[in-house]
């Protein structure tokens, strides 16, 4: 097992950086090396899924990340809970393709039903992770995104404000705290609260800054995609 988590580190470190081709080989390599050994393949086999999905290979990534969700009320661990949130992820990428291409019935049909496993997520994180663990605040953060594109503004306004408490309750999560914030920032203003809003993003793109400022990835702000890129590939 000890090359195997050498292996699927690398990969994480690789997908981290958004080297994501480097990042499927050794995630490739890594489950090769497991091959015989006892043992639950999920975290790698659902990270594998996240980098696929991240390249646009939306089918293969479900197609992946599905072998793995053998019962999705499983509470016995966290990794079914992590696979589900992949999941729900790749749905959304997979109904903006179909909206894209103008095919609106099925594309929120899709969004639907990944609002529906983001939900299951929440369920299961909660089972095995408890109240307070950072992966909840992910998944709060999802479904505040879930509830903004329902234009449900107070439920995805308190969605995001749980997630921001649980961020918050570290200094290890600043990255989560500016992407959550921005995202409240954007709801607050759709909710017709555009000078509270507008405090939230400005505090949000300070954060960033100065997150980015000391090294050479910093970017304008362009939307929200400026802020999902600084959270780990599993957080997104």
């Amino acid at each position: 097992m000890h090359e195997v988590n050498a292996l699927g580190g690398v990969g994480n470190g690789y997908q981290g950086l958004h080297e994501y081709e480097k990042a499927e080989e050794y995630y490739h390599r890594a489950l090769a090396a497991w091959e015989g050994i006892p043992g639950n393949r999920a975290i790698y086999v659902t990270n594998l899924s996240t980098c696929l999905r991240l390249q646009g290979k939306l089918d293969d990534a479900e197609k992946l990340v599905t072998t793995v969700i053998i019962d999705r009320n499983d509470t016995s661990t966290f990794r079914t809970g992590h696979a589900m949130y992949t999941l729900g992820n790749v749905q959304i990428d997979q109904a903006r393709a179909l909206l894209a291409r103008d095919d609106k019935e099925l594309g929120q049909a899709k969004l639907a039903e990944a609002y529906a496993t983001h939900l299951q997520t929440h369920v299961l994180w909660l089972a095995t992770l408890g109240e307070h663990h950072h992966k909840i605040g992910d998944v709060r953060h999802k479904l505040g995104w879930h509830l903004h594109r329902q234009r449900k503004y107070p439920e995805s306004i308190r969605m995001l404000h749980a997630a921001l408490k649980i961020f918050k309750s570290s200094h290890l999560y600043q990255n989560e705290v500016a992407r959550t914030s921005y995202k409240l920032g954007c709801v607050l203003q759709d909710s017709g609260q555009i000078a509270l809003g507008r405090q939230e993003i400005e505090k949000a793109e300070d954060l960033r800054f100065k997150i980015l400022s000391a090294s050479e990835l910093y970017t304008a702000v362009t939307g929200e995609e400026s802020f999902d890129e600084i959270v780990m590939f599993w957080s997104r």
